[in-house]
């Protein structure tokens, strides 16, 4: 029987067919005898790894140098991206490049696609699920209530003899094709969901596959998608339509008949980010106004002997501040107290955020040591970062926490993010050691931009540093040029719904605003700021201004 027809048959040497051969070449992936070795081995155009049959695939593959094409590539060109060998660095083609050791590299970039199939495995894919069902939910919610609907007007139309009975079918047609309509356009983005799990299940496939893989050119040609998948679509919901029936005139049949409400689906553009194109999706611009204005002055009961330390925007009607009396304190816009929640620790100093989800608040405890959560009045920890102390805290992305810590003996700060109390990242230094932030008691305070970039306004530095979503330096800003610059004092901190970055300068009593690339674009100095520290941004846009010394939280728009 010929082996190569015989799928039942055992494994055989590739070059005499001896069954069950004991030893493999990683390096031509087949089955060879222990005579036939030294013949393959003979060979020399390849470098040939052979081992026992056991141990394939324990070997790395190393890709061939495409300049020189005898040579494996060992080497991994940083500047170029590309694996090179002794050869290239030999040339001096590659004089002054940082080069990794190639398995190091694709030893990084397992650990990068690791941490990507977990995100998409555990938060993203659920999501998407979870979307397709409140979807289908809907389509249930609205087949019901059609049913419903139906039998209302059916009943009403009883009471109308045989005269009216054209509108009762005009009014069904009229209502089912609404129906029929947003059922369309409501399954057509159920598929786009269902196309979009289909595709996240192949891409945990496909990465699952390279972890397991040893090819380093396979592994090394990995693209994430997960900045891709992270865009969630919209969202929807609905308001079902209704039937509601008059009293009968004569003189007014079809208006007395009876009317349908209109079908409303919304989107919520606030929790996801829309996925209509490859590209980030960015509000159109909005342009500055003339002259910036205070909009309003909300009076605080902060003040000198208790500076007003951070302010965040629950709506564009009250604000949640903090100060050194370690009460968290809800404002209206016409400065009511509406609420007020007691720190047990008594912290002197705090940062607050609100969940952008939930609208409920957390804030950095620096006395305790923890950031915790406010619901209902109750407070509960959600981080204690053993050996470190938060200074700030911002929400980011997908329900996620940034936060700014510094070491208890000040000699560290680095950034972390959390999705609940479960760490994720951690954002320290660059790639030769040197660290992004200062360190010391000054103050330091965070946000994230709409392009997932991490702003911090670094007061012990005397600058504004953003790094990007995977850690990478972007940028840092000192000030703009000036031949008369003042020392440049960054304290509050917030990114506006166009990407751009504003931050309190809060010795020169102003704002910069800058654009999402480090480029400044003009100051907020004319609205009589006096110590402006903290700063926040509703949804319509406008600026929540905190004054550390005066108590005043000032809404400006600009």
């Amino acid at each position: 029987m010929d082996p190569h027809l015989n799928a039942q048959d055992v494994l055989r040497c590739k070059l005499c067919e001896i069954p069950a051969p004991p030893m493999y070449c990683d390096t031509c992936q087949i089955s060879l005898c222990k005579p036939c070795v030294g013949e393959h081995l003979f060979d020399g155009s390849e470098q040939h790894n052979v081992v026992q049959f056991e141990k394939r695939g324990s070997i790395p593959t190393y890709p061939k140098c495409l300049k020189h094409s005898t040579n494996p590539c060992q080497l991994h060109c940083k500047e170029c991206n590309f694996p090179i060998c002794v050869q290239c660095v030999a040339s001096g083609e590659h004089f002054g490049h940082v080069q990794d050791d190639i398995l190091e590299f694709m030893k990084t970039t397992k650990k990068v696609i690791k941490r990507d199939l977990q995100e998409l495995e555990k938060l993203i894919h659920p999501k998407y699920q979870e979307i397709a069902l409140k979807i289908q939910k809907m389509k249930e919610d609205m087949n019901k209530n059609s049913q419903t609907v139906i039998k209302a007007i059916m009943k009403h139309g009883d009471d109308w003899h045989k005269e009216i009975n054209t509108i009762i079918e005009t009014l069904k047609h009229n209502f089912n094709e609404k129906s029929s309509t947003q059922l369309d356009a409501i399954s057509i983005q159920e598929d786009d969901i269902r196309c979009t799990i289909s595709a996240i299940t192949q891409c945990a496939f496909d990465m699952k596959k390279l972890l397991d893989s040893q090819d380093v050119s396979l592994v090394s040609e990995y693209s994430s998608r997960i900045a891709e998948f992270k865009r969630l679509p919209s969202e929807p919901t609905h308001t079902l339509p209704s039937f509601t029936s008059h009293e009968i005139n004569g003189q007014h049949i079809l208006e007395q008949f009876g009317s349908l409400s209109v079908l409303d689906i919304k989107t919520d553009d606030d929790d996801y980010t829309k996925n209509t194109s490859s590209k980030t999706s960015f509000p159109k611009y909005r342009p500055y106004i003339a002259e910036p204005l205070i909009v309003a002055d909300i009076h605080t009961e902060y003040g000198l002997r208790n500076l007003l330390l951070g302010v965040s925007c629950l709506s564009e009607e009250e604000v949640w501040t903090c100060g050194q009396d370690s009460i968290l304190r809800l404002y209206n816009i016409k400065g009511e107290l509406v609420n007020s929640v007691k720190i047990k620790s008594g912290a002197l100093s705090l940062d607050i955020a609100i969940l952008t989800r939930s609208n409920e608040l957390v804030y950095a405890d620096r006395t305790d040591e923890t950031v915790n959560i406010v619901k209902n009045s109750k407070i509960r920890t959600l981080i204690r970062h053993k050996g470190w102390t938060p200074y700030s805290v911002c929400t980011a992305f997908f329900y996620e926490l940034l936060v700014v810590m510094k070491s208890i003996d000040k000699t560290k700060t680095k950034v972390v993010r959390y999705f609940g109390s479960e760490l994720k990242q951690t954002i320290q230094s660059d790639d030769t050691g040197k660290p992004f932030f200062s360190c010391g008691r000054y103050s330091i305070y965070i946000c994230e931009n709409i392009n997932h970039d991490i702003c911090v306004a670094d007061n012990g530095a005397g600058a504004l540093v953003v790094v990007s979503q995977d850690g990478k330096l972007r940028f840092t800003y000192t000030g703009p040029p000036s031949k008369t610059k003042r020392s440049f004092d960054p304290y509050g901190i917030a990114t506006d719904i166009q990407g751009q970055i504003l931050t309190s300068d809060l010795r020169n009593n102003r704002i910069h605003i800058l654009n999402q690339d480090g480029l400044f674009i003009c100051y907020i100095d004319n609205c009589h700021l006096d110590r402006p520290s903290s700063l926040s941004i509703d949804k319509s846009g406008n600026l929540f201004v905190g004054e550390n010394c005066t108590g005043k939280v000032k809404i400006i728009r600009y």
